[in-house]
């Protein structure tokens, strides 16, 4: 039935494995074709568009039409600068290390997805299944890690100190606590350490700075 609404060019692209898209639609159908092709092919979807777009639109959009399908799978991403790029910012912004690191983590678990990028985007690497680690830092409850040693970790992904974390790539250390909000989750998190290392993990709201549920280990 999808494929009566959308027309022969549609069906064209979605019973070819090679076909690069769709190039006589309105701009303002296109969430709504992508949406279509992946839910009626079945493969994962690459969207290359316009370094002006407003990605962070197509990406709601996109979402929205998928769920109208019934995809309830499909893990959207953006995949796009600024990321390591010298001729805009040599520091990682850690709200696009967060991107980054879903993507990986989806595509290391074989999980259904659709990836918006630009040209631009497309010269960014993704690390080797063997550099992830480079990138993905796991901490967990009863890690032998002083709040130092995590901080200089933290540092050299990028993350920033503030007096109070409010958002993707900020950290707090207040003696043995210390509040990470990390670039790869929608919520801060608050470690308190002892003599040990790590002795819990919670995450709290970012407004009232109320710690509430318990985490066996944070990425």
């Amino acid at each position: 039935m999808i494929k009566r609404i959308f027309g022969c060019e549609f069906e064209k692209i979605v019973n070819n494995k090679n076909s690069t898209g769709l190039f006589h639609i309105p701009p303002e159908l296109a969430p709504l074709y992508a949406a279509g092709i992946k839910k009626v092919s079945g493969r994962n979807l690459l969207w290359l568009t316009g370094e002006n777009e407003n990605t962070d639109i197509l990406k709601n959009d996109l979402e929205a039409w998928l769920r109208f399908f019934g995809d309830t799978e499909t893990q959207v991403h953006l995949h796009c600068l600024p990321w390591e790029d010298p001729y805009i910012d040599n520091e990682i912004a850690p709200g696009t290390a967060g991107e980054k690191t879903r993507l990986l983590e989806d595509i290391k678990d074989n999980k259904k997805i659709a990836v918006i990028t630009t040209l631009a985007g497309l010269s960014i690497r993704l690390e080797k299944k063997k550099d992830t680690s480079l990138l993905i830092r796991t901490i967990a409850v009863n890690d032998t890690l002083t709040p130092g040693q995590l901080i200089q970790v933290l540092s050299q992904l990028g993350y920033h100190e503030k007096t109070r974390v409010e958002a993707a790539g900020d950290y707090t250390s207040r003696g043995q606590l210390l509040d990470i909000y990390p670039a790869g989750l929608n919520y801060p998190c608050r470690i308190k350490f002892s003599e040990q290392g790590i002795e819990s993990i919670k995450r709290f709201h970012p407004v009232s700075q109320i710690s509430n549920d318990t985490l066996a280990s944070v990425k």
